[in-house]
């Protein structure tokens, strides 16, 4: 599942009797922020579940049980969507709007929902607005079953904190600005990189070197939390992304419809000022969101799975970020071997096949969507193995042991994995 980045529409549509007054609110609650400590001094830090590098941050909703919402720094809002958890919170829609997001499909219907107290650790958020989207408008998932997340934490909830997630500890901390000072950071282990904050997502400037005979790119990428994988580029915002001759293909579903990838290995990206070489991107004209629709001018972005590299500390009122190398910085990124499309997560009872790529050893296998993989090396599939699963089908190894359901009968069996990056003529 790539990450929800919304685009929203400030118009109101007709049929829904929605006045403009709800746009306006939504708009204004976007920059007002009010606030409740439980504490005296203004922090709090909370646990945090990482799964196939999704942020998974525990958060409550007008005092409602713990539910689980993705932390994306790609998304200017917070978005509350249904699932099993929230069809009991009986929120109040207040007017339709329209999203849009990567992909090149049509843009969706959401709501606004106004007046929300979110609950964050010792943290209350007064009186915030968000957008509610329904399963229906949802492309990810087909039943309520496989819809493993409760929402979106966006911008508009991070903006007025200083945000530190430690990866080493699984641990997310909100700082006031006023208890920031008090906070200690090795200089000689964290290291500063400015941000530029632009329609309410922050970007970074990356220099990006795609082959050894191409020049230097700087470009300018949205630092996404949301999204998995390294770094993403699409071609169409610059002359000089060229997506190289040796890649393989995938499909991921972005919330405006399906992103057709080209995987491949760069020379090198920075980061602050680490350099990454022989890394793993994708290269995609999905990979941004129209830019006419925003004005807004940029390259691509910075996954997760590149972010959760380091310890990481957003500070979105000074505009920068601090990063420091954790247990996870020399884990390898490899490229897919599998052919094995999307899977989601459902009821915990394994990952529901959607897609399998043509012509990859998932296909000659026999995966077909709709089949569920319920354990892999004799390991269940759940959400705590979601990465390990992906790593395995990445992975250098022979095969990796799969049972799986199909059409209602139990197999098992050794998917042969193959490599997948191939030359391809222009």
């Amino acid at each position: 599942m790539k990450n929800i980045l919304l685009i929203l529409s400030m118009s109101c549509l007709a049929l829904t009797g929605c006045s403009l007054n709800h746009a306006v609110k939504f708009y204004r609650s976007q920059t007002e922020t009010n606030s409740e400590w439980k504490t005296e001094h203004h922090v709090t830090t909370l646990p945090f579940r990482l799964v196939d590098e999704k942020i998974l941050v525990p958060l409550s909703i007008n005092g409602s049980k713990p539910l689980k919402f993705v932390l994306d720094t790609g998304s200017p809002v917070t978005v509350v969507v249904e699932s099993l958890s929230t069809t009991d919170l009986n929120l109040s829609s207040d007017g339709k709007g329209s999203a849009g997001g990567l992909g090149d499909g049509e843009r969706l219907n959401v709501y606004y929902v106004h007046d929300i107290d979110i609950g964050i650790g010792d943290l209350t958020i007064i009186g915030k607005s968000i957008i509610s989207i329904p399963l229906s408008e949802l492309p990810f998932f087909d039943e309520l079953g496989e819809v493993f997340f409760d929402g979106i934490i966006g911008y508009n909830l991070l903006a007025d904190f200083i945000v530190e997630i430690n990866y080493d500890d699984s641990m997310i901390t909100l700082y006031d600005k006023g208890e920031y000072g008090d906070a200690k950071y090795d200089e000689t282990e964290w290291l500063s990189a400015p941000l530029s904050i632009e329609g309410f997502v922050p970007y970074i400037e990356s220099r990006v070197q795609l082959s050894e005979n191409s020049e230097p790119l700087d470009l300018k990428l949205i630092l996404d939390t949301g999204a998995g994988g390294t770094v993403a580029l699409s071609p169409k915002t610059h002359e000089g992304i060229v997506v190289p001759d040796k890649y393989y293909t995938s499909i991921a579903q972005g919330l405006s419809g399906d992103v057709k990838n080209h995987h491949s290995f760069i020379k090198s990206a920075t980061l602050g000022n680490t350099t990454f070489n022989n890394l793993l991107s994708a290269f995609s004209d999905g990979a941004v969101v129209d830019a006419k629709l925003e004005q807004l001018e940029y390259h691509g972005s910075v996954g997760n799975g590149l972010l959760s590299k380091f310890n990481v500390v957003f500070n979105y009122q000074d505009q920068y970020m601090l990063l420091q190398k954790n247990h996870r910085f020399d884990t390898l990124i490899q490229a897919d071997r599998s052919g094995l499309g999307m899977t989601v997560l459902v009821n915990n009872k394994g990952y529901a096949v959607k897609l399998v790529i043509e012509d990859t050893a998932s296909e000659k296998f026999g995966l077909k969507p709709g089949d569920v993989i319920h354990s892999f090396n004799n390991l269940p599939a759940s959400q705590e193995n979601a990465e390990k699963f992906r790593r395995m089908l990445a992975s250098d190894a022979e095969y990796v042991d799969l049972c799986w359901i199909s059409s209602n009968q139990h197999k098992c069996d050794k998917l042969v994995l193959e490599d997948r990056i191939k030359t391809h003529s222009k």
